[in-house]
């Protein structure tokens, strides 16, 4: 991998922060001052509002969220399939999540009705993972690029094989590449994750043997 290939690689993520704003822009260009912040300040004060709410979520701890679906559906093609369901859950409007906690929905209801992440969430790592899951899942490609890009640059030698191994389990194909690129460039037997390796290696052979790969290629160098 040269410089200019890894130069791309990081551009193609700063243009994900750019996309973000595309919708800003757009209003920029077709509303009037005035409308721009009537329109943003209504999207703000739907977050989180029973007003005209038509679902809630439920999540451990009987943390309930209210939401509404038409905004939902517009921003992910999963809650539109899912709402036009005739299920129980879809008919009664309240969606029991087990596998996500009140305060990492939140956060995702926020993007999807804001475009916006909470102050400080690019530093939080585990934040980050746990939307990056929901993204991959909903398929919120905007919100996905972005967790992907804070990720991307906190790959470094102590968590680049834990880091591939997300990369790879929820579809981060740059992130898996930035984690295969640490570790071509410090090797694997110097990393402290023997723990990660060790499940690596029982629950995903193929992965552990391509790292492994990696390592004799650096031997052979």
């Amino acid at each position: 991998m040269d410089m200019f290939s890894i130069n791309i690689s990081v551009m193609r993520y700063e243009r994900a922060e750019i996309v973000l704003h595309v919708q800003d822009e757009i209003a920029k260009k077709t509303l009037l001052p005035d409308e721009r912040s009537h329109h943003f300040d209504a999207l703000e004060d739907m977050f989180l509002s029973k007003e005209l709410a038509d679902c809630t979520f439920i999540c451990p701890g009987n943390v309930e969220l209210p939401a509404h679906r038409l905004i939902l559906s517009c921003k992910s093609p999963v809650f539109k399939q899912m709402f036009r369901h005739d299920v129980k859950e879809v008919r009664e409007g309240r969606i029991i999540l087990d596998d996500v906690s009140g305060p990492v929905f939140i956060a995702f209801l926020r993007f999807l009705y804001t475009a916006r992440l909470p102050h400080g969430t690019c530093l939080d790592l585990p934040l980050l993972k746990d939307l990056f899951k929901l993204a991959d899942k909903y398929d919120v490609s905007k919100l996905k690029n972005l967790c992907e890009f804070h990720l991307f640059k906190s790959v470094n030698s102590k968590n680049a094989i834990e880091m591939f191994h997300f990369g790879d389990m929820y579809n981060g194909v740059e992130l898996k590449q930035q984690a295969l690129r640490i570790l071509q460039a410090n090797g694997v037997g110097s990393l402290p994750s023997l723990e990660i390796v060790k499940e690596l290696f029982v629950t995903h052979p193929e992965k552990f043997l391509q790292i492994l790969n990696l390592q004799e290629a650096e031997e052979r160098e």
